[in-house]
């Protein structure tokens, strides 16, 4: 059983692949090589991430970045350890805790950042914190939902290499193809991800986070974040306004966002009988 486990569930495009950034060297969290994992999604039969030829792709990417970013000789044995782990089998939780590479009896968070998350179910969720976790801690990090879609879109175009990535917004078509996608769509229905984690985990295990306080008061962010997960606040003394991951500047046409506006007005009306919003989300007033 994993003593202490912290997730995140996304939302995707806000902001995780920042906060990953600032906590991975908190001496109280602790990722393996990778921020994604997706173990949770893939054991639960939600995704086939971890199929053999998909992780045997990441492992190599995981190298391949590793040698081009010029990693020390120690993080390149750490990470052929891990690679030998990662390709093994059977992926159950035996797997996930020694791809980890950490000792547990240090106290730490075991951390896993994975969009796909968002895909589990209550019993899921239950079945997490009664019999695989003593601890355990769920984020998820909401935005706007209008300009996240647009950003993932956009992210998606070239994430696949799409043609269009250079100019998304000229294709009306493709853009509603995408959004179509049921793994697309689900990452923009914020009410169903919380009703889940609420019904799953309960209020003191999960915490509802912003993007819109993420970027107005990075600082406090992170410490909100650290009483949630009740750690030791560390103090950041680099540029906390830096992005990551970003995409193309092209802005979402005018009719394209009516458009998404009408797709989410049922999830908006969820959203707002669960008490899902911020006073700064605009999109959709």
């Amino acid at each position: 059983m994993i003593d202490k486990l912290f997730l995140s569930v996304g939302a995707m495009k806000s902001g995780t692949t920042w906060l990953y950034d600032k906590v991975r060297h908190h001496p109280g969290i602790h990722f393996s090589p990778q921020k994604e994992v997706h173990f949770f999604a893939f054991h639960y039969g939600h995704s086939n991430a971890l199929a053999g030829k998909k992780r045997d792709r990441r492992a190599k990417q995981a190298m391949r970045l590793a040698r081009g970013e010029k990693a020390a000789t120690k993080t390149l044995q750490r990470l052929r350890r891990w690679r030998a782990s990662y390709l093994s089998d059977p992926v159950d939780f035996n797997w996930f805790e020694t791809i980890m590479d950490a000792p547990q009896a240090n106290g730490r968070f075991l951390a896993d950042f994975s969009n796909l998350n968002c895909f589990l179910t209550p019993d899921n969720w239950r079945d997490l914190r009664d019999k695989h976790a003593r601890e355990i801690r769920v984020i998820y990090i909401l935005r706007d939902p209008l300009p996240r879609i647009w950003s993932h879109f956009k992210y998606h175009l070239q994430f696949s290499k799409h043609p269009a990535a250079r100019e998304p917004e000229k294709d009306f078509d493709l853009f509603r193809t995408v959004l179509a996608k049921g793994w697309f769509w689900r990452n923009a229905c914020y009410s169903t991800t919380v009703q889940s984690l609420r019904a799953g985990l309960g209020t003191g295990n999960f915490g509802l986070f912003y993007f819109e306080d993420m970027i107005a008061s990075p600082d406090q962010f992170l410490a909100e974040l650290f009483r949630f997960l009740e750690i030791e606040p560390v103090v950041y003394h680099g540029d906390l306004h830096g992005r990551k991951n970003i995409s193309t500047p092209a802005s979402i046409p005018p009719d394209w966002a009516d458009y998404t506006r009408a797709r989410l007005h049922e999830e908006m009306l969820s959203m707002r009988a669960a008490g899902i919003w911020h006073e700064k989300w605009s999109s959709l007033a």
